[in-house]
């Protein structure tokens, strides 16, 4: 078969010496680790905000409601002693401190 007759290559790639083939691979995927890097960083970054955002803001009620919650309990345990108490007078303390 004639090299002439052969249809010629469209791969830009065929005739550089494998050195420039190589180099060229490796900084591609230079190129995108480093891509990859910073989208990375850069999530990070938005995942701290969205972090700070609900230790500032959410964290702070939802203390306030576990203490709501606790003392509404100790509501409740004080007035069930209170109704359960023979001794009026440890009943009326019973009362005074669900107050």
């Amino acid at each position: 078969m004639n090299p002439a007759s052969q249809p010629k290559s469209t791969n830009p790639f065929r005739n550089l010496k494998t050195s420039t083939k190589l180099t060229t691979g490796f900084g591609g995927v230079a190129c995108l680790l480093v891509l990859v890097g910073a989208l990375g960083l850069w999530g990070m970054s938005q995942l701290n905000a969205q972090t700070t955002v609900i230790s500032k803001q959410n964290l702070p009620k939802i203390v306030a409601l576990g203490d709501t919650r606790s003392d509404i309990a100790l509501v409740g345990q004080n007035l069930r002693q209170a109704v359960l108490d023979p001794d009026l007078t440890q009943t009326l303390q019973d009362v005074n401190t669900a107050k």
